[in-house]
């Protein structure tokens, strides 16, 4: 079998044949930012093997720490290209702090035992990195996002199931080898076939193998999502535009059916907005309907929907929640939209009518019951939340 140390030239070799063919094929046609994040982590995995090359007498307080840190932030990009094919947010803070977190405890260990320092370490930032990118992973596979088309899915569906496995079997292998370290200890025959560096470095060689075999399909898949995303918001807030808003409401009503409780549908509309544009101008007009858009973006939750219905009609789509919940929703929401405008401004008050949508009910019938309310609130005087009458209650 070979030694570690030509496995760890293997490997480095391989990443940087990966990373021009991703970085300079891959990413070069797409520009998508999975194939930008990949071309990284195998720069980053590379860098991690060349570093751990140099451990030796004298070397070793500097290659574990780097070396360990590198490894840690590779895995971290992993879990942000997850994110990016779910079109969401990476998180740089996370990543490094976990990077500095494992670098501090490597160069705290203080071990002569001809271990690599900071294995405990290292160790719980793989497992932790790879766990989160397998959740991503598992959440886009199990639970396609509203700007995921069927289609789509369905073309990217092998490569995303290739990377799910990968992803999930990278965690448990990370967890099993810090398992066995903590509970065989690193001098055990166990661990040192089984879960030692040898069979680590043979591991992510393997993986090299899946990613390149699936980069091109997914960073096609997140290229044709970006575009369906901009094609599906609004201009003026970004919120959802109609047609996705109501194709959404048909996905997630047949998802759901008969395993959450039915959505509830908030129609708002702005009091007196005409009022603001013939007084103010288009201009403070749009400034107002950004700020209510951006209030429902901060007060909403993740499984939350909402629109631009039209001119300055929002409608606002809450998942397995309660009156109660809604409620308080909306309140916030009230809040959040008059902190955003400021006081003694052109802003309007809004008004809101809620509907509870019934199993199997159409989003046409569901928006009838909630723009029954909502009239109830102007002609109450405005500024209020009129709930329709259930029709399954009593």
């Amino acid at each position: 079998m070979l030694d570690i140390d030509t496995l760890r030239v293997v490997q480095a070799s391989v990443a940087f044949v990966v990373f021009l063919l991703v970085r300079f094929g891959t990413y070069r046609h797409t520009r998508s930012p999975y194939a930008l994040g990949w071309s990284w982590v195998v720069v980053l995995s590379g860098g991690s093997t060349v570093v751990y090359l140099l451990e030796g007498p004298g070397l070793a307080a500097l290659a574990a720490p780097l070396g360990n840190g590198l490894s840690v932030a590779s895995a971290g990009l992993v879990w942000a290209s997850a994110r990016a094919l779910r079109a969401a947010a990476p998180r740089p803070w996370a990543i490094v702090l976990a990077c500095v977190a494992v670098t501090v405890a490597s160069v705290a260990d203080g071990r002569t035992d001809g271990t690599l320092p900071g294995t405990p370490a290292l160790l719980a930032g793989m497992t932790l990195m790879f766990a989160l990118a397998a959740r991503e992973l598992w959440v886009l596979t199990l639970e396609p996002h509203l700007q995921h088309s069927d289609s789509a899915i369905i073309r990217a569906r092998p490569s995303l199931r290739a990377m799910v496995v990968t992803a999930t079997f990278l965690a448990a292998f990370y967890g099993g080898r810090l398992v066995t370290f903590a509970v065989l200890g690193p001098d055990s025959s166990f661990y040192s076939t089984w879960a030692g560096p040898t069979a680590t470095t043979f591991v992510i060689l393997v993986v090299l193998v899946v990613v390149t075999f699936t980069i091109t399909a997914l960073s096609r898949f997140e290229a044709t999502t970006a575009w369906q995303l901009r094609a599906s918001r609004d201009d003026l807030t970004e919120l959802l535009a109609r047609h996705a808003f109501e194709q959404h409401y048909v996905r997630h009503t047949a998802r759901r059916a008969g395993r959450d409780r039915p959505p509830i549908l908030v129609l708002a509309d702005l009091d007196d907005f005409k009022t603001v544009n013939d007084t103010y101008g288009h201009d403070e007009g749009d400034r107002v309907l950004r700020c209510l858009a951006d209030a429902l973006r901060e007060t909403l939750t993740d499984a939350d929907v909402a629109c631009r219905w039209g001119g300055d009609e929002f409608v606002v789509m809450l998942a397995d929640t309660d009156p109660d919940a809604a409620t308080r929703a909306i309140h916030e929401l009230t809040d959040a939209f008059a902190a955003r405008t400021g006081v003694g401004t052109s802003a309007p008050s809004v008004s809101f009518g809620v509907a509870h949508a019934r199993p199997g009910q159409s989003l046409a019938e569901a928006l009838e019951d909630a723009d029954w309310a909502l009239r109830g609130a102007k002609d109450a005087g405005r500024s209020r939340i009129v709930v329709a009458p259930r029709a399954d209650a009593g």
